[in-house]
């Protein structure tokens, strides 16, 4: 599944991540991404830093992160 994400700022000009959901269209991507806004408007998200990678002596690294619904 895809959906495009933004790195913008607020209207207090914090950093912040906006994307659309196109709640009339009925892609799965569009109705699994309902059911996940549903969820955490109801319990809440938590950012997990599941696993990451550096190559030493190199400029290569990366951090992998998932935003889940909360419990």
């Amino acid at each position: 599944m895809k959906a495009e994400f933004e790195l913008n700022l607020d209207s207090n000009g914090r950093p912040c991540i906006k994307f659309r959901h196109h709640d009339k269209d009925n892609s799965l991507e569009q109705k699994a991404l309902k059911v996940f806004l549903d969820a955490v408007k109801e319990k809440g998200c938590v950012l997990k830093n599941p696993s990451g990678y550096a190559e030493m002596g190199t400029g290569k690294s990366w951090e992998n992160y998932e935003i889940q619904i909360g419990k």
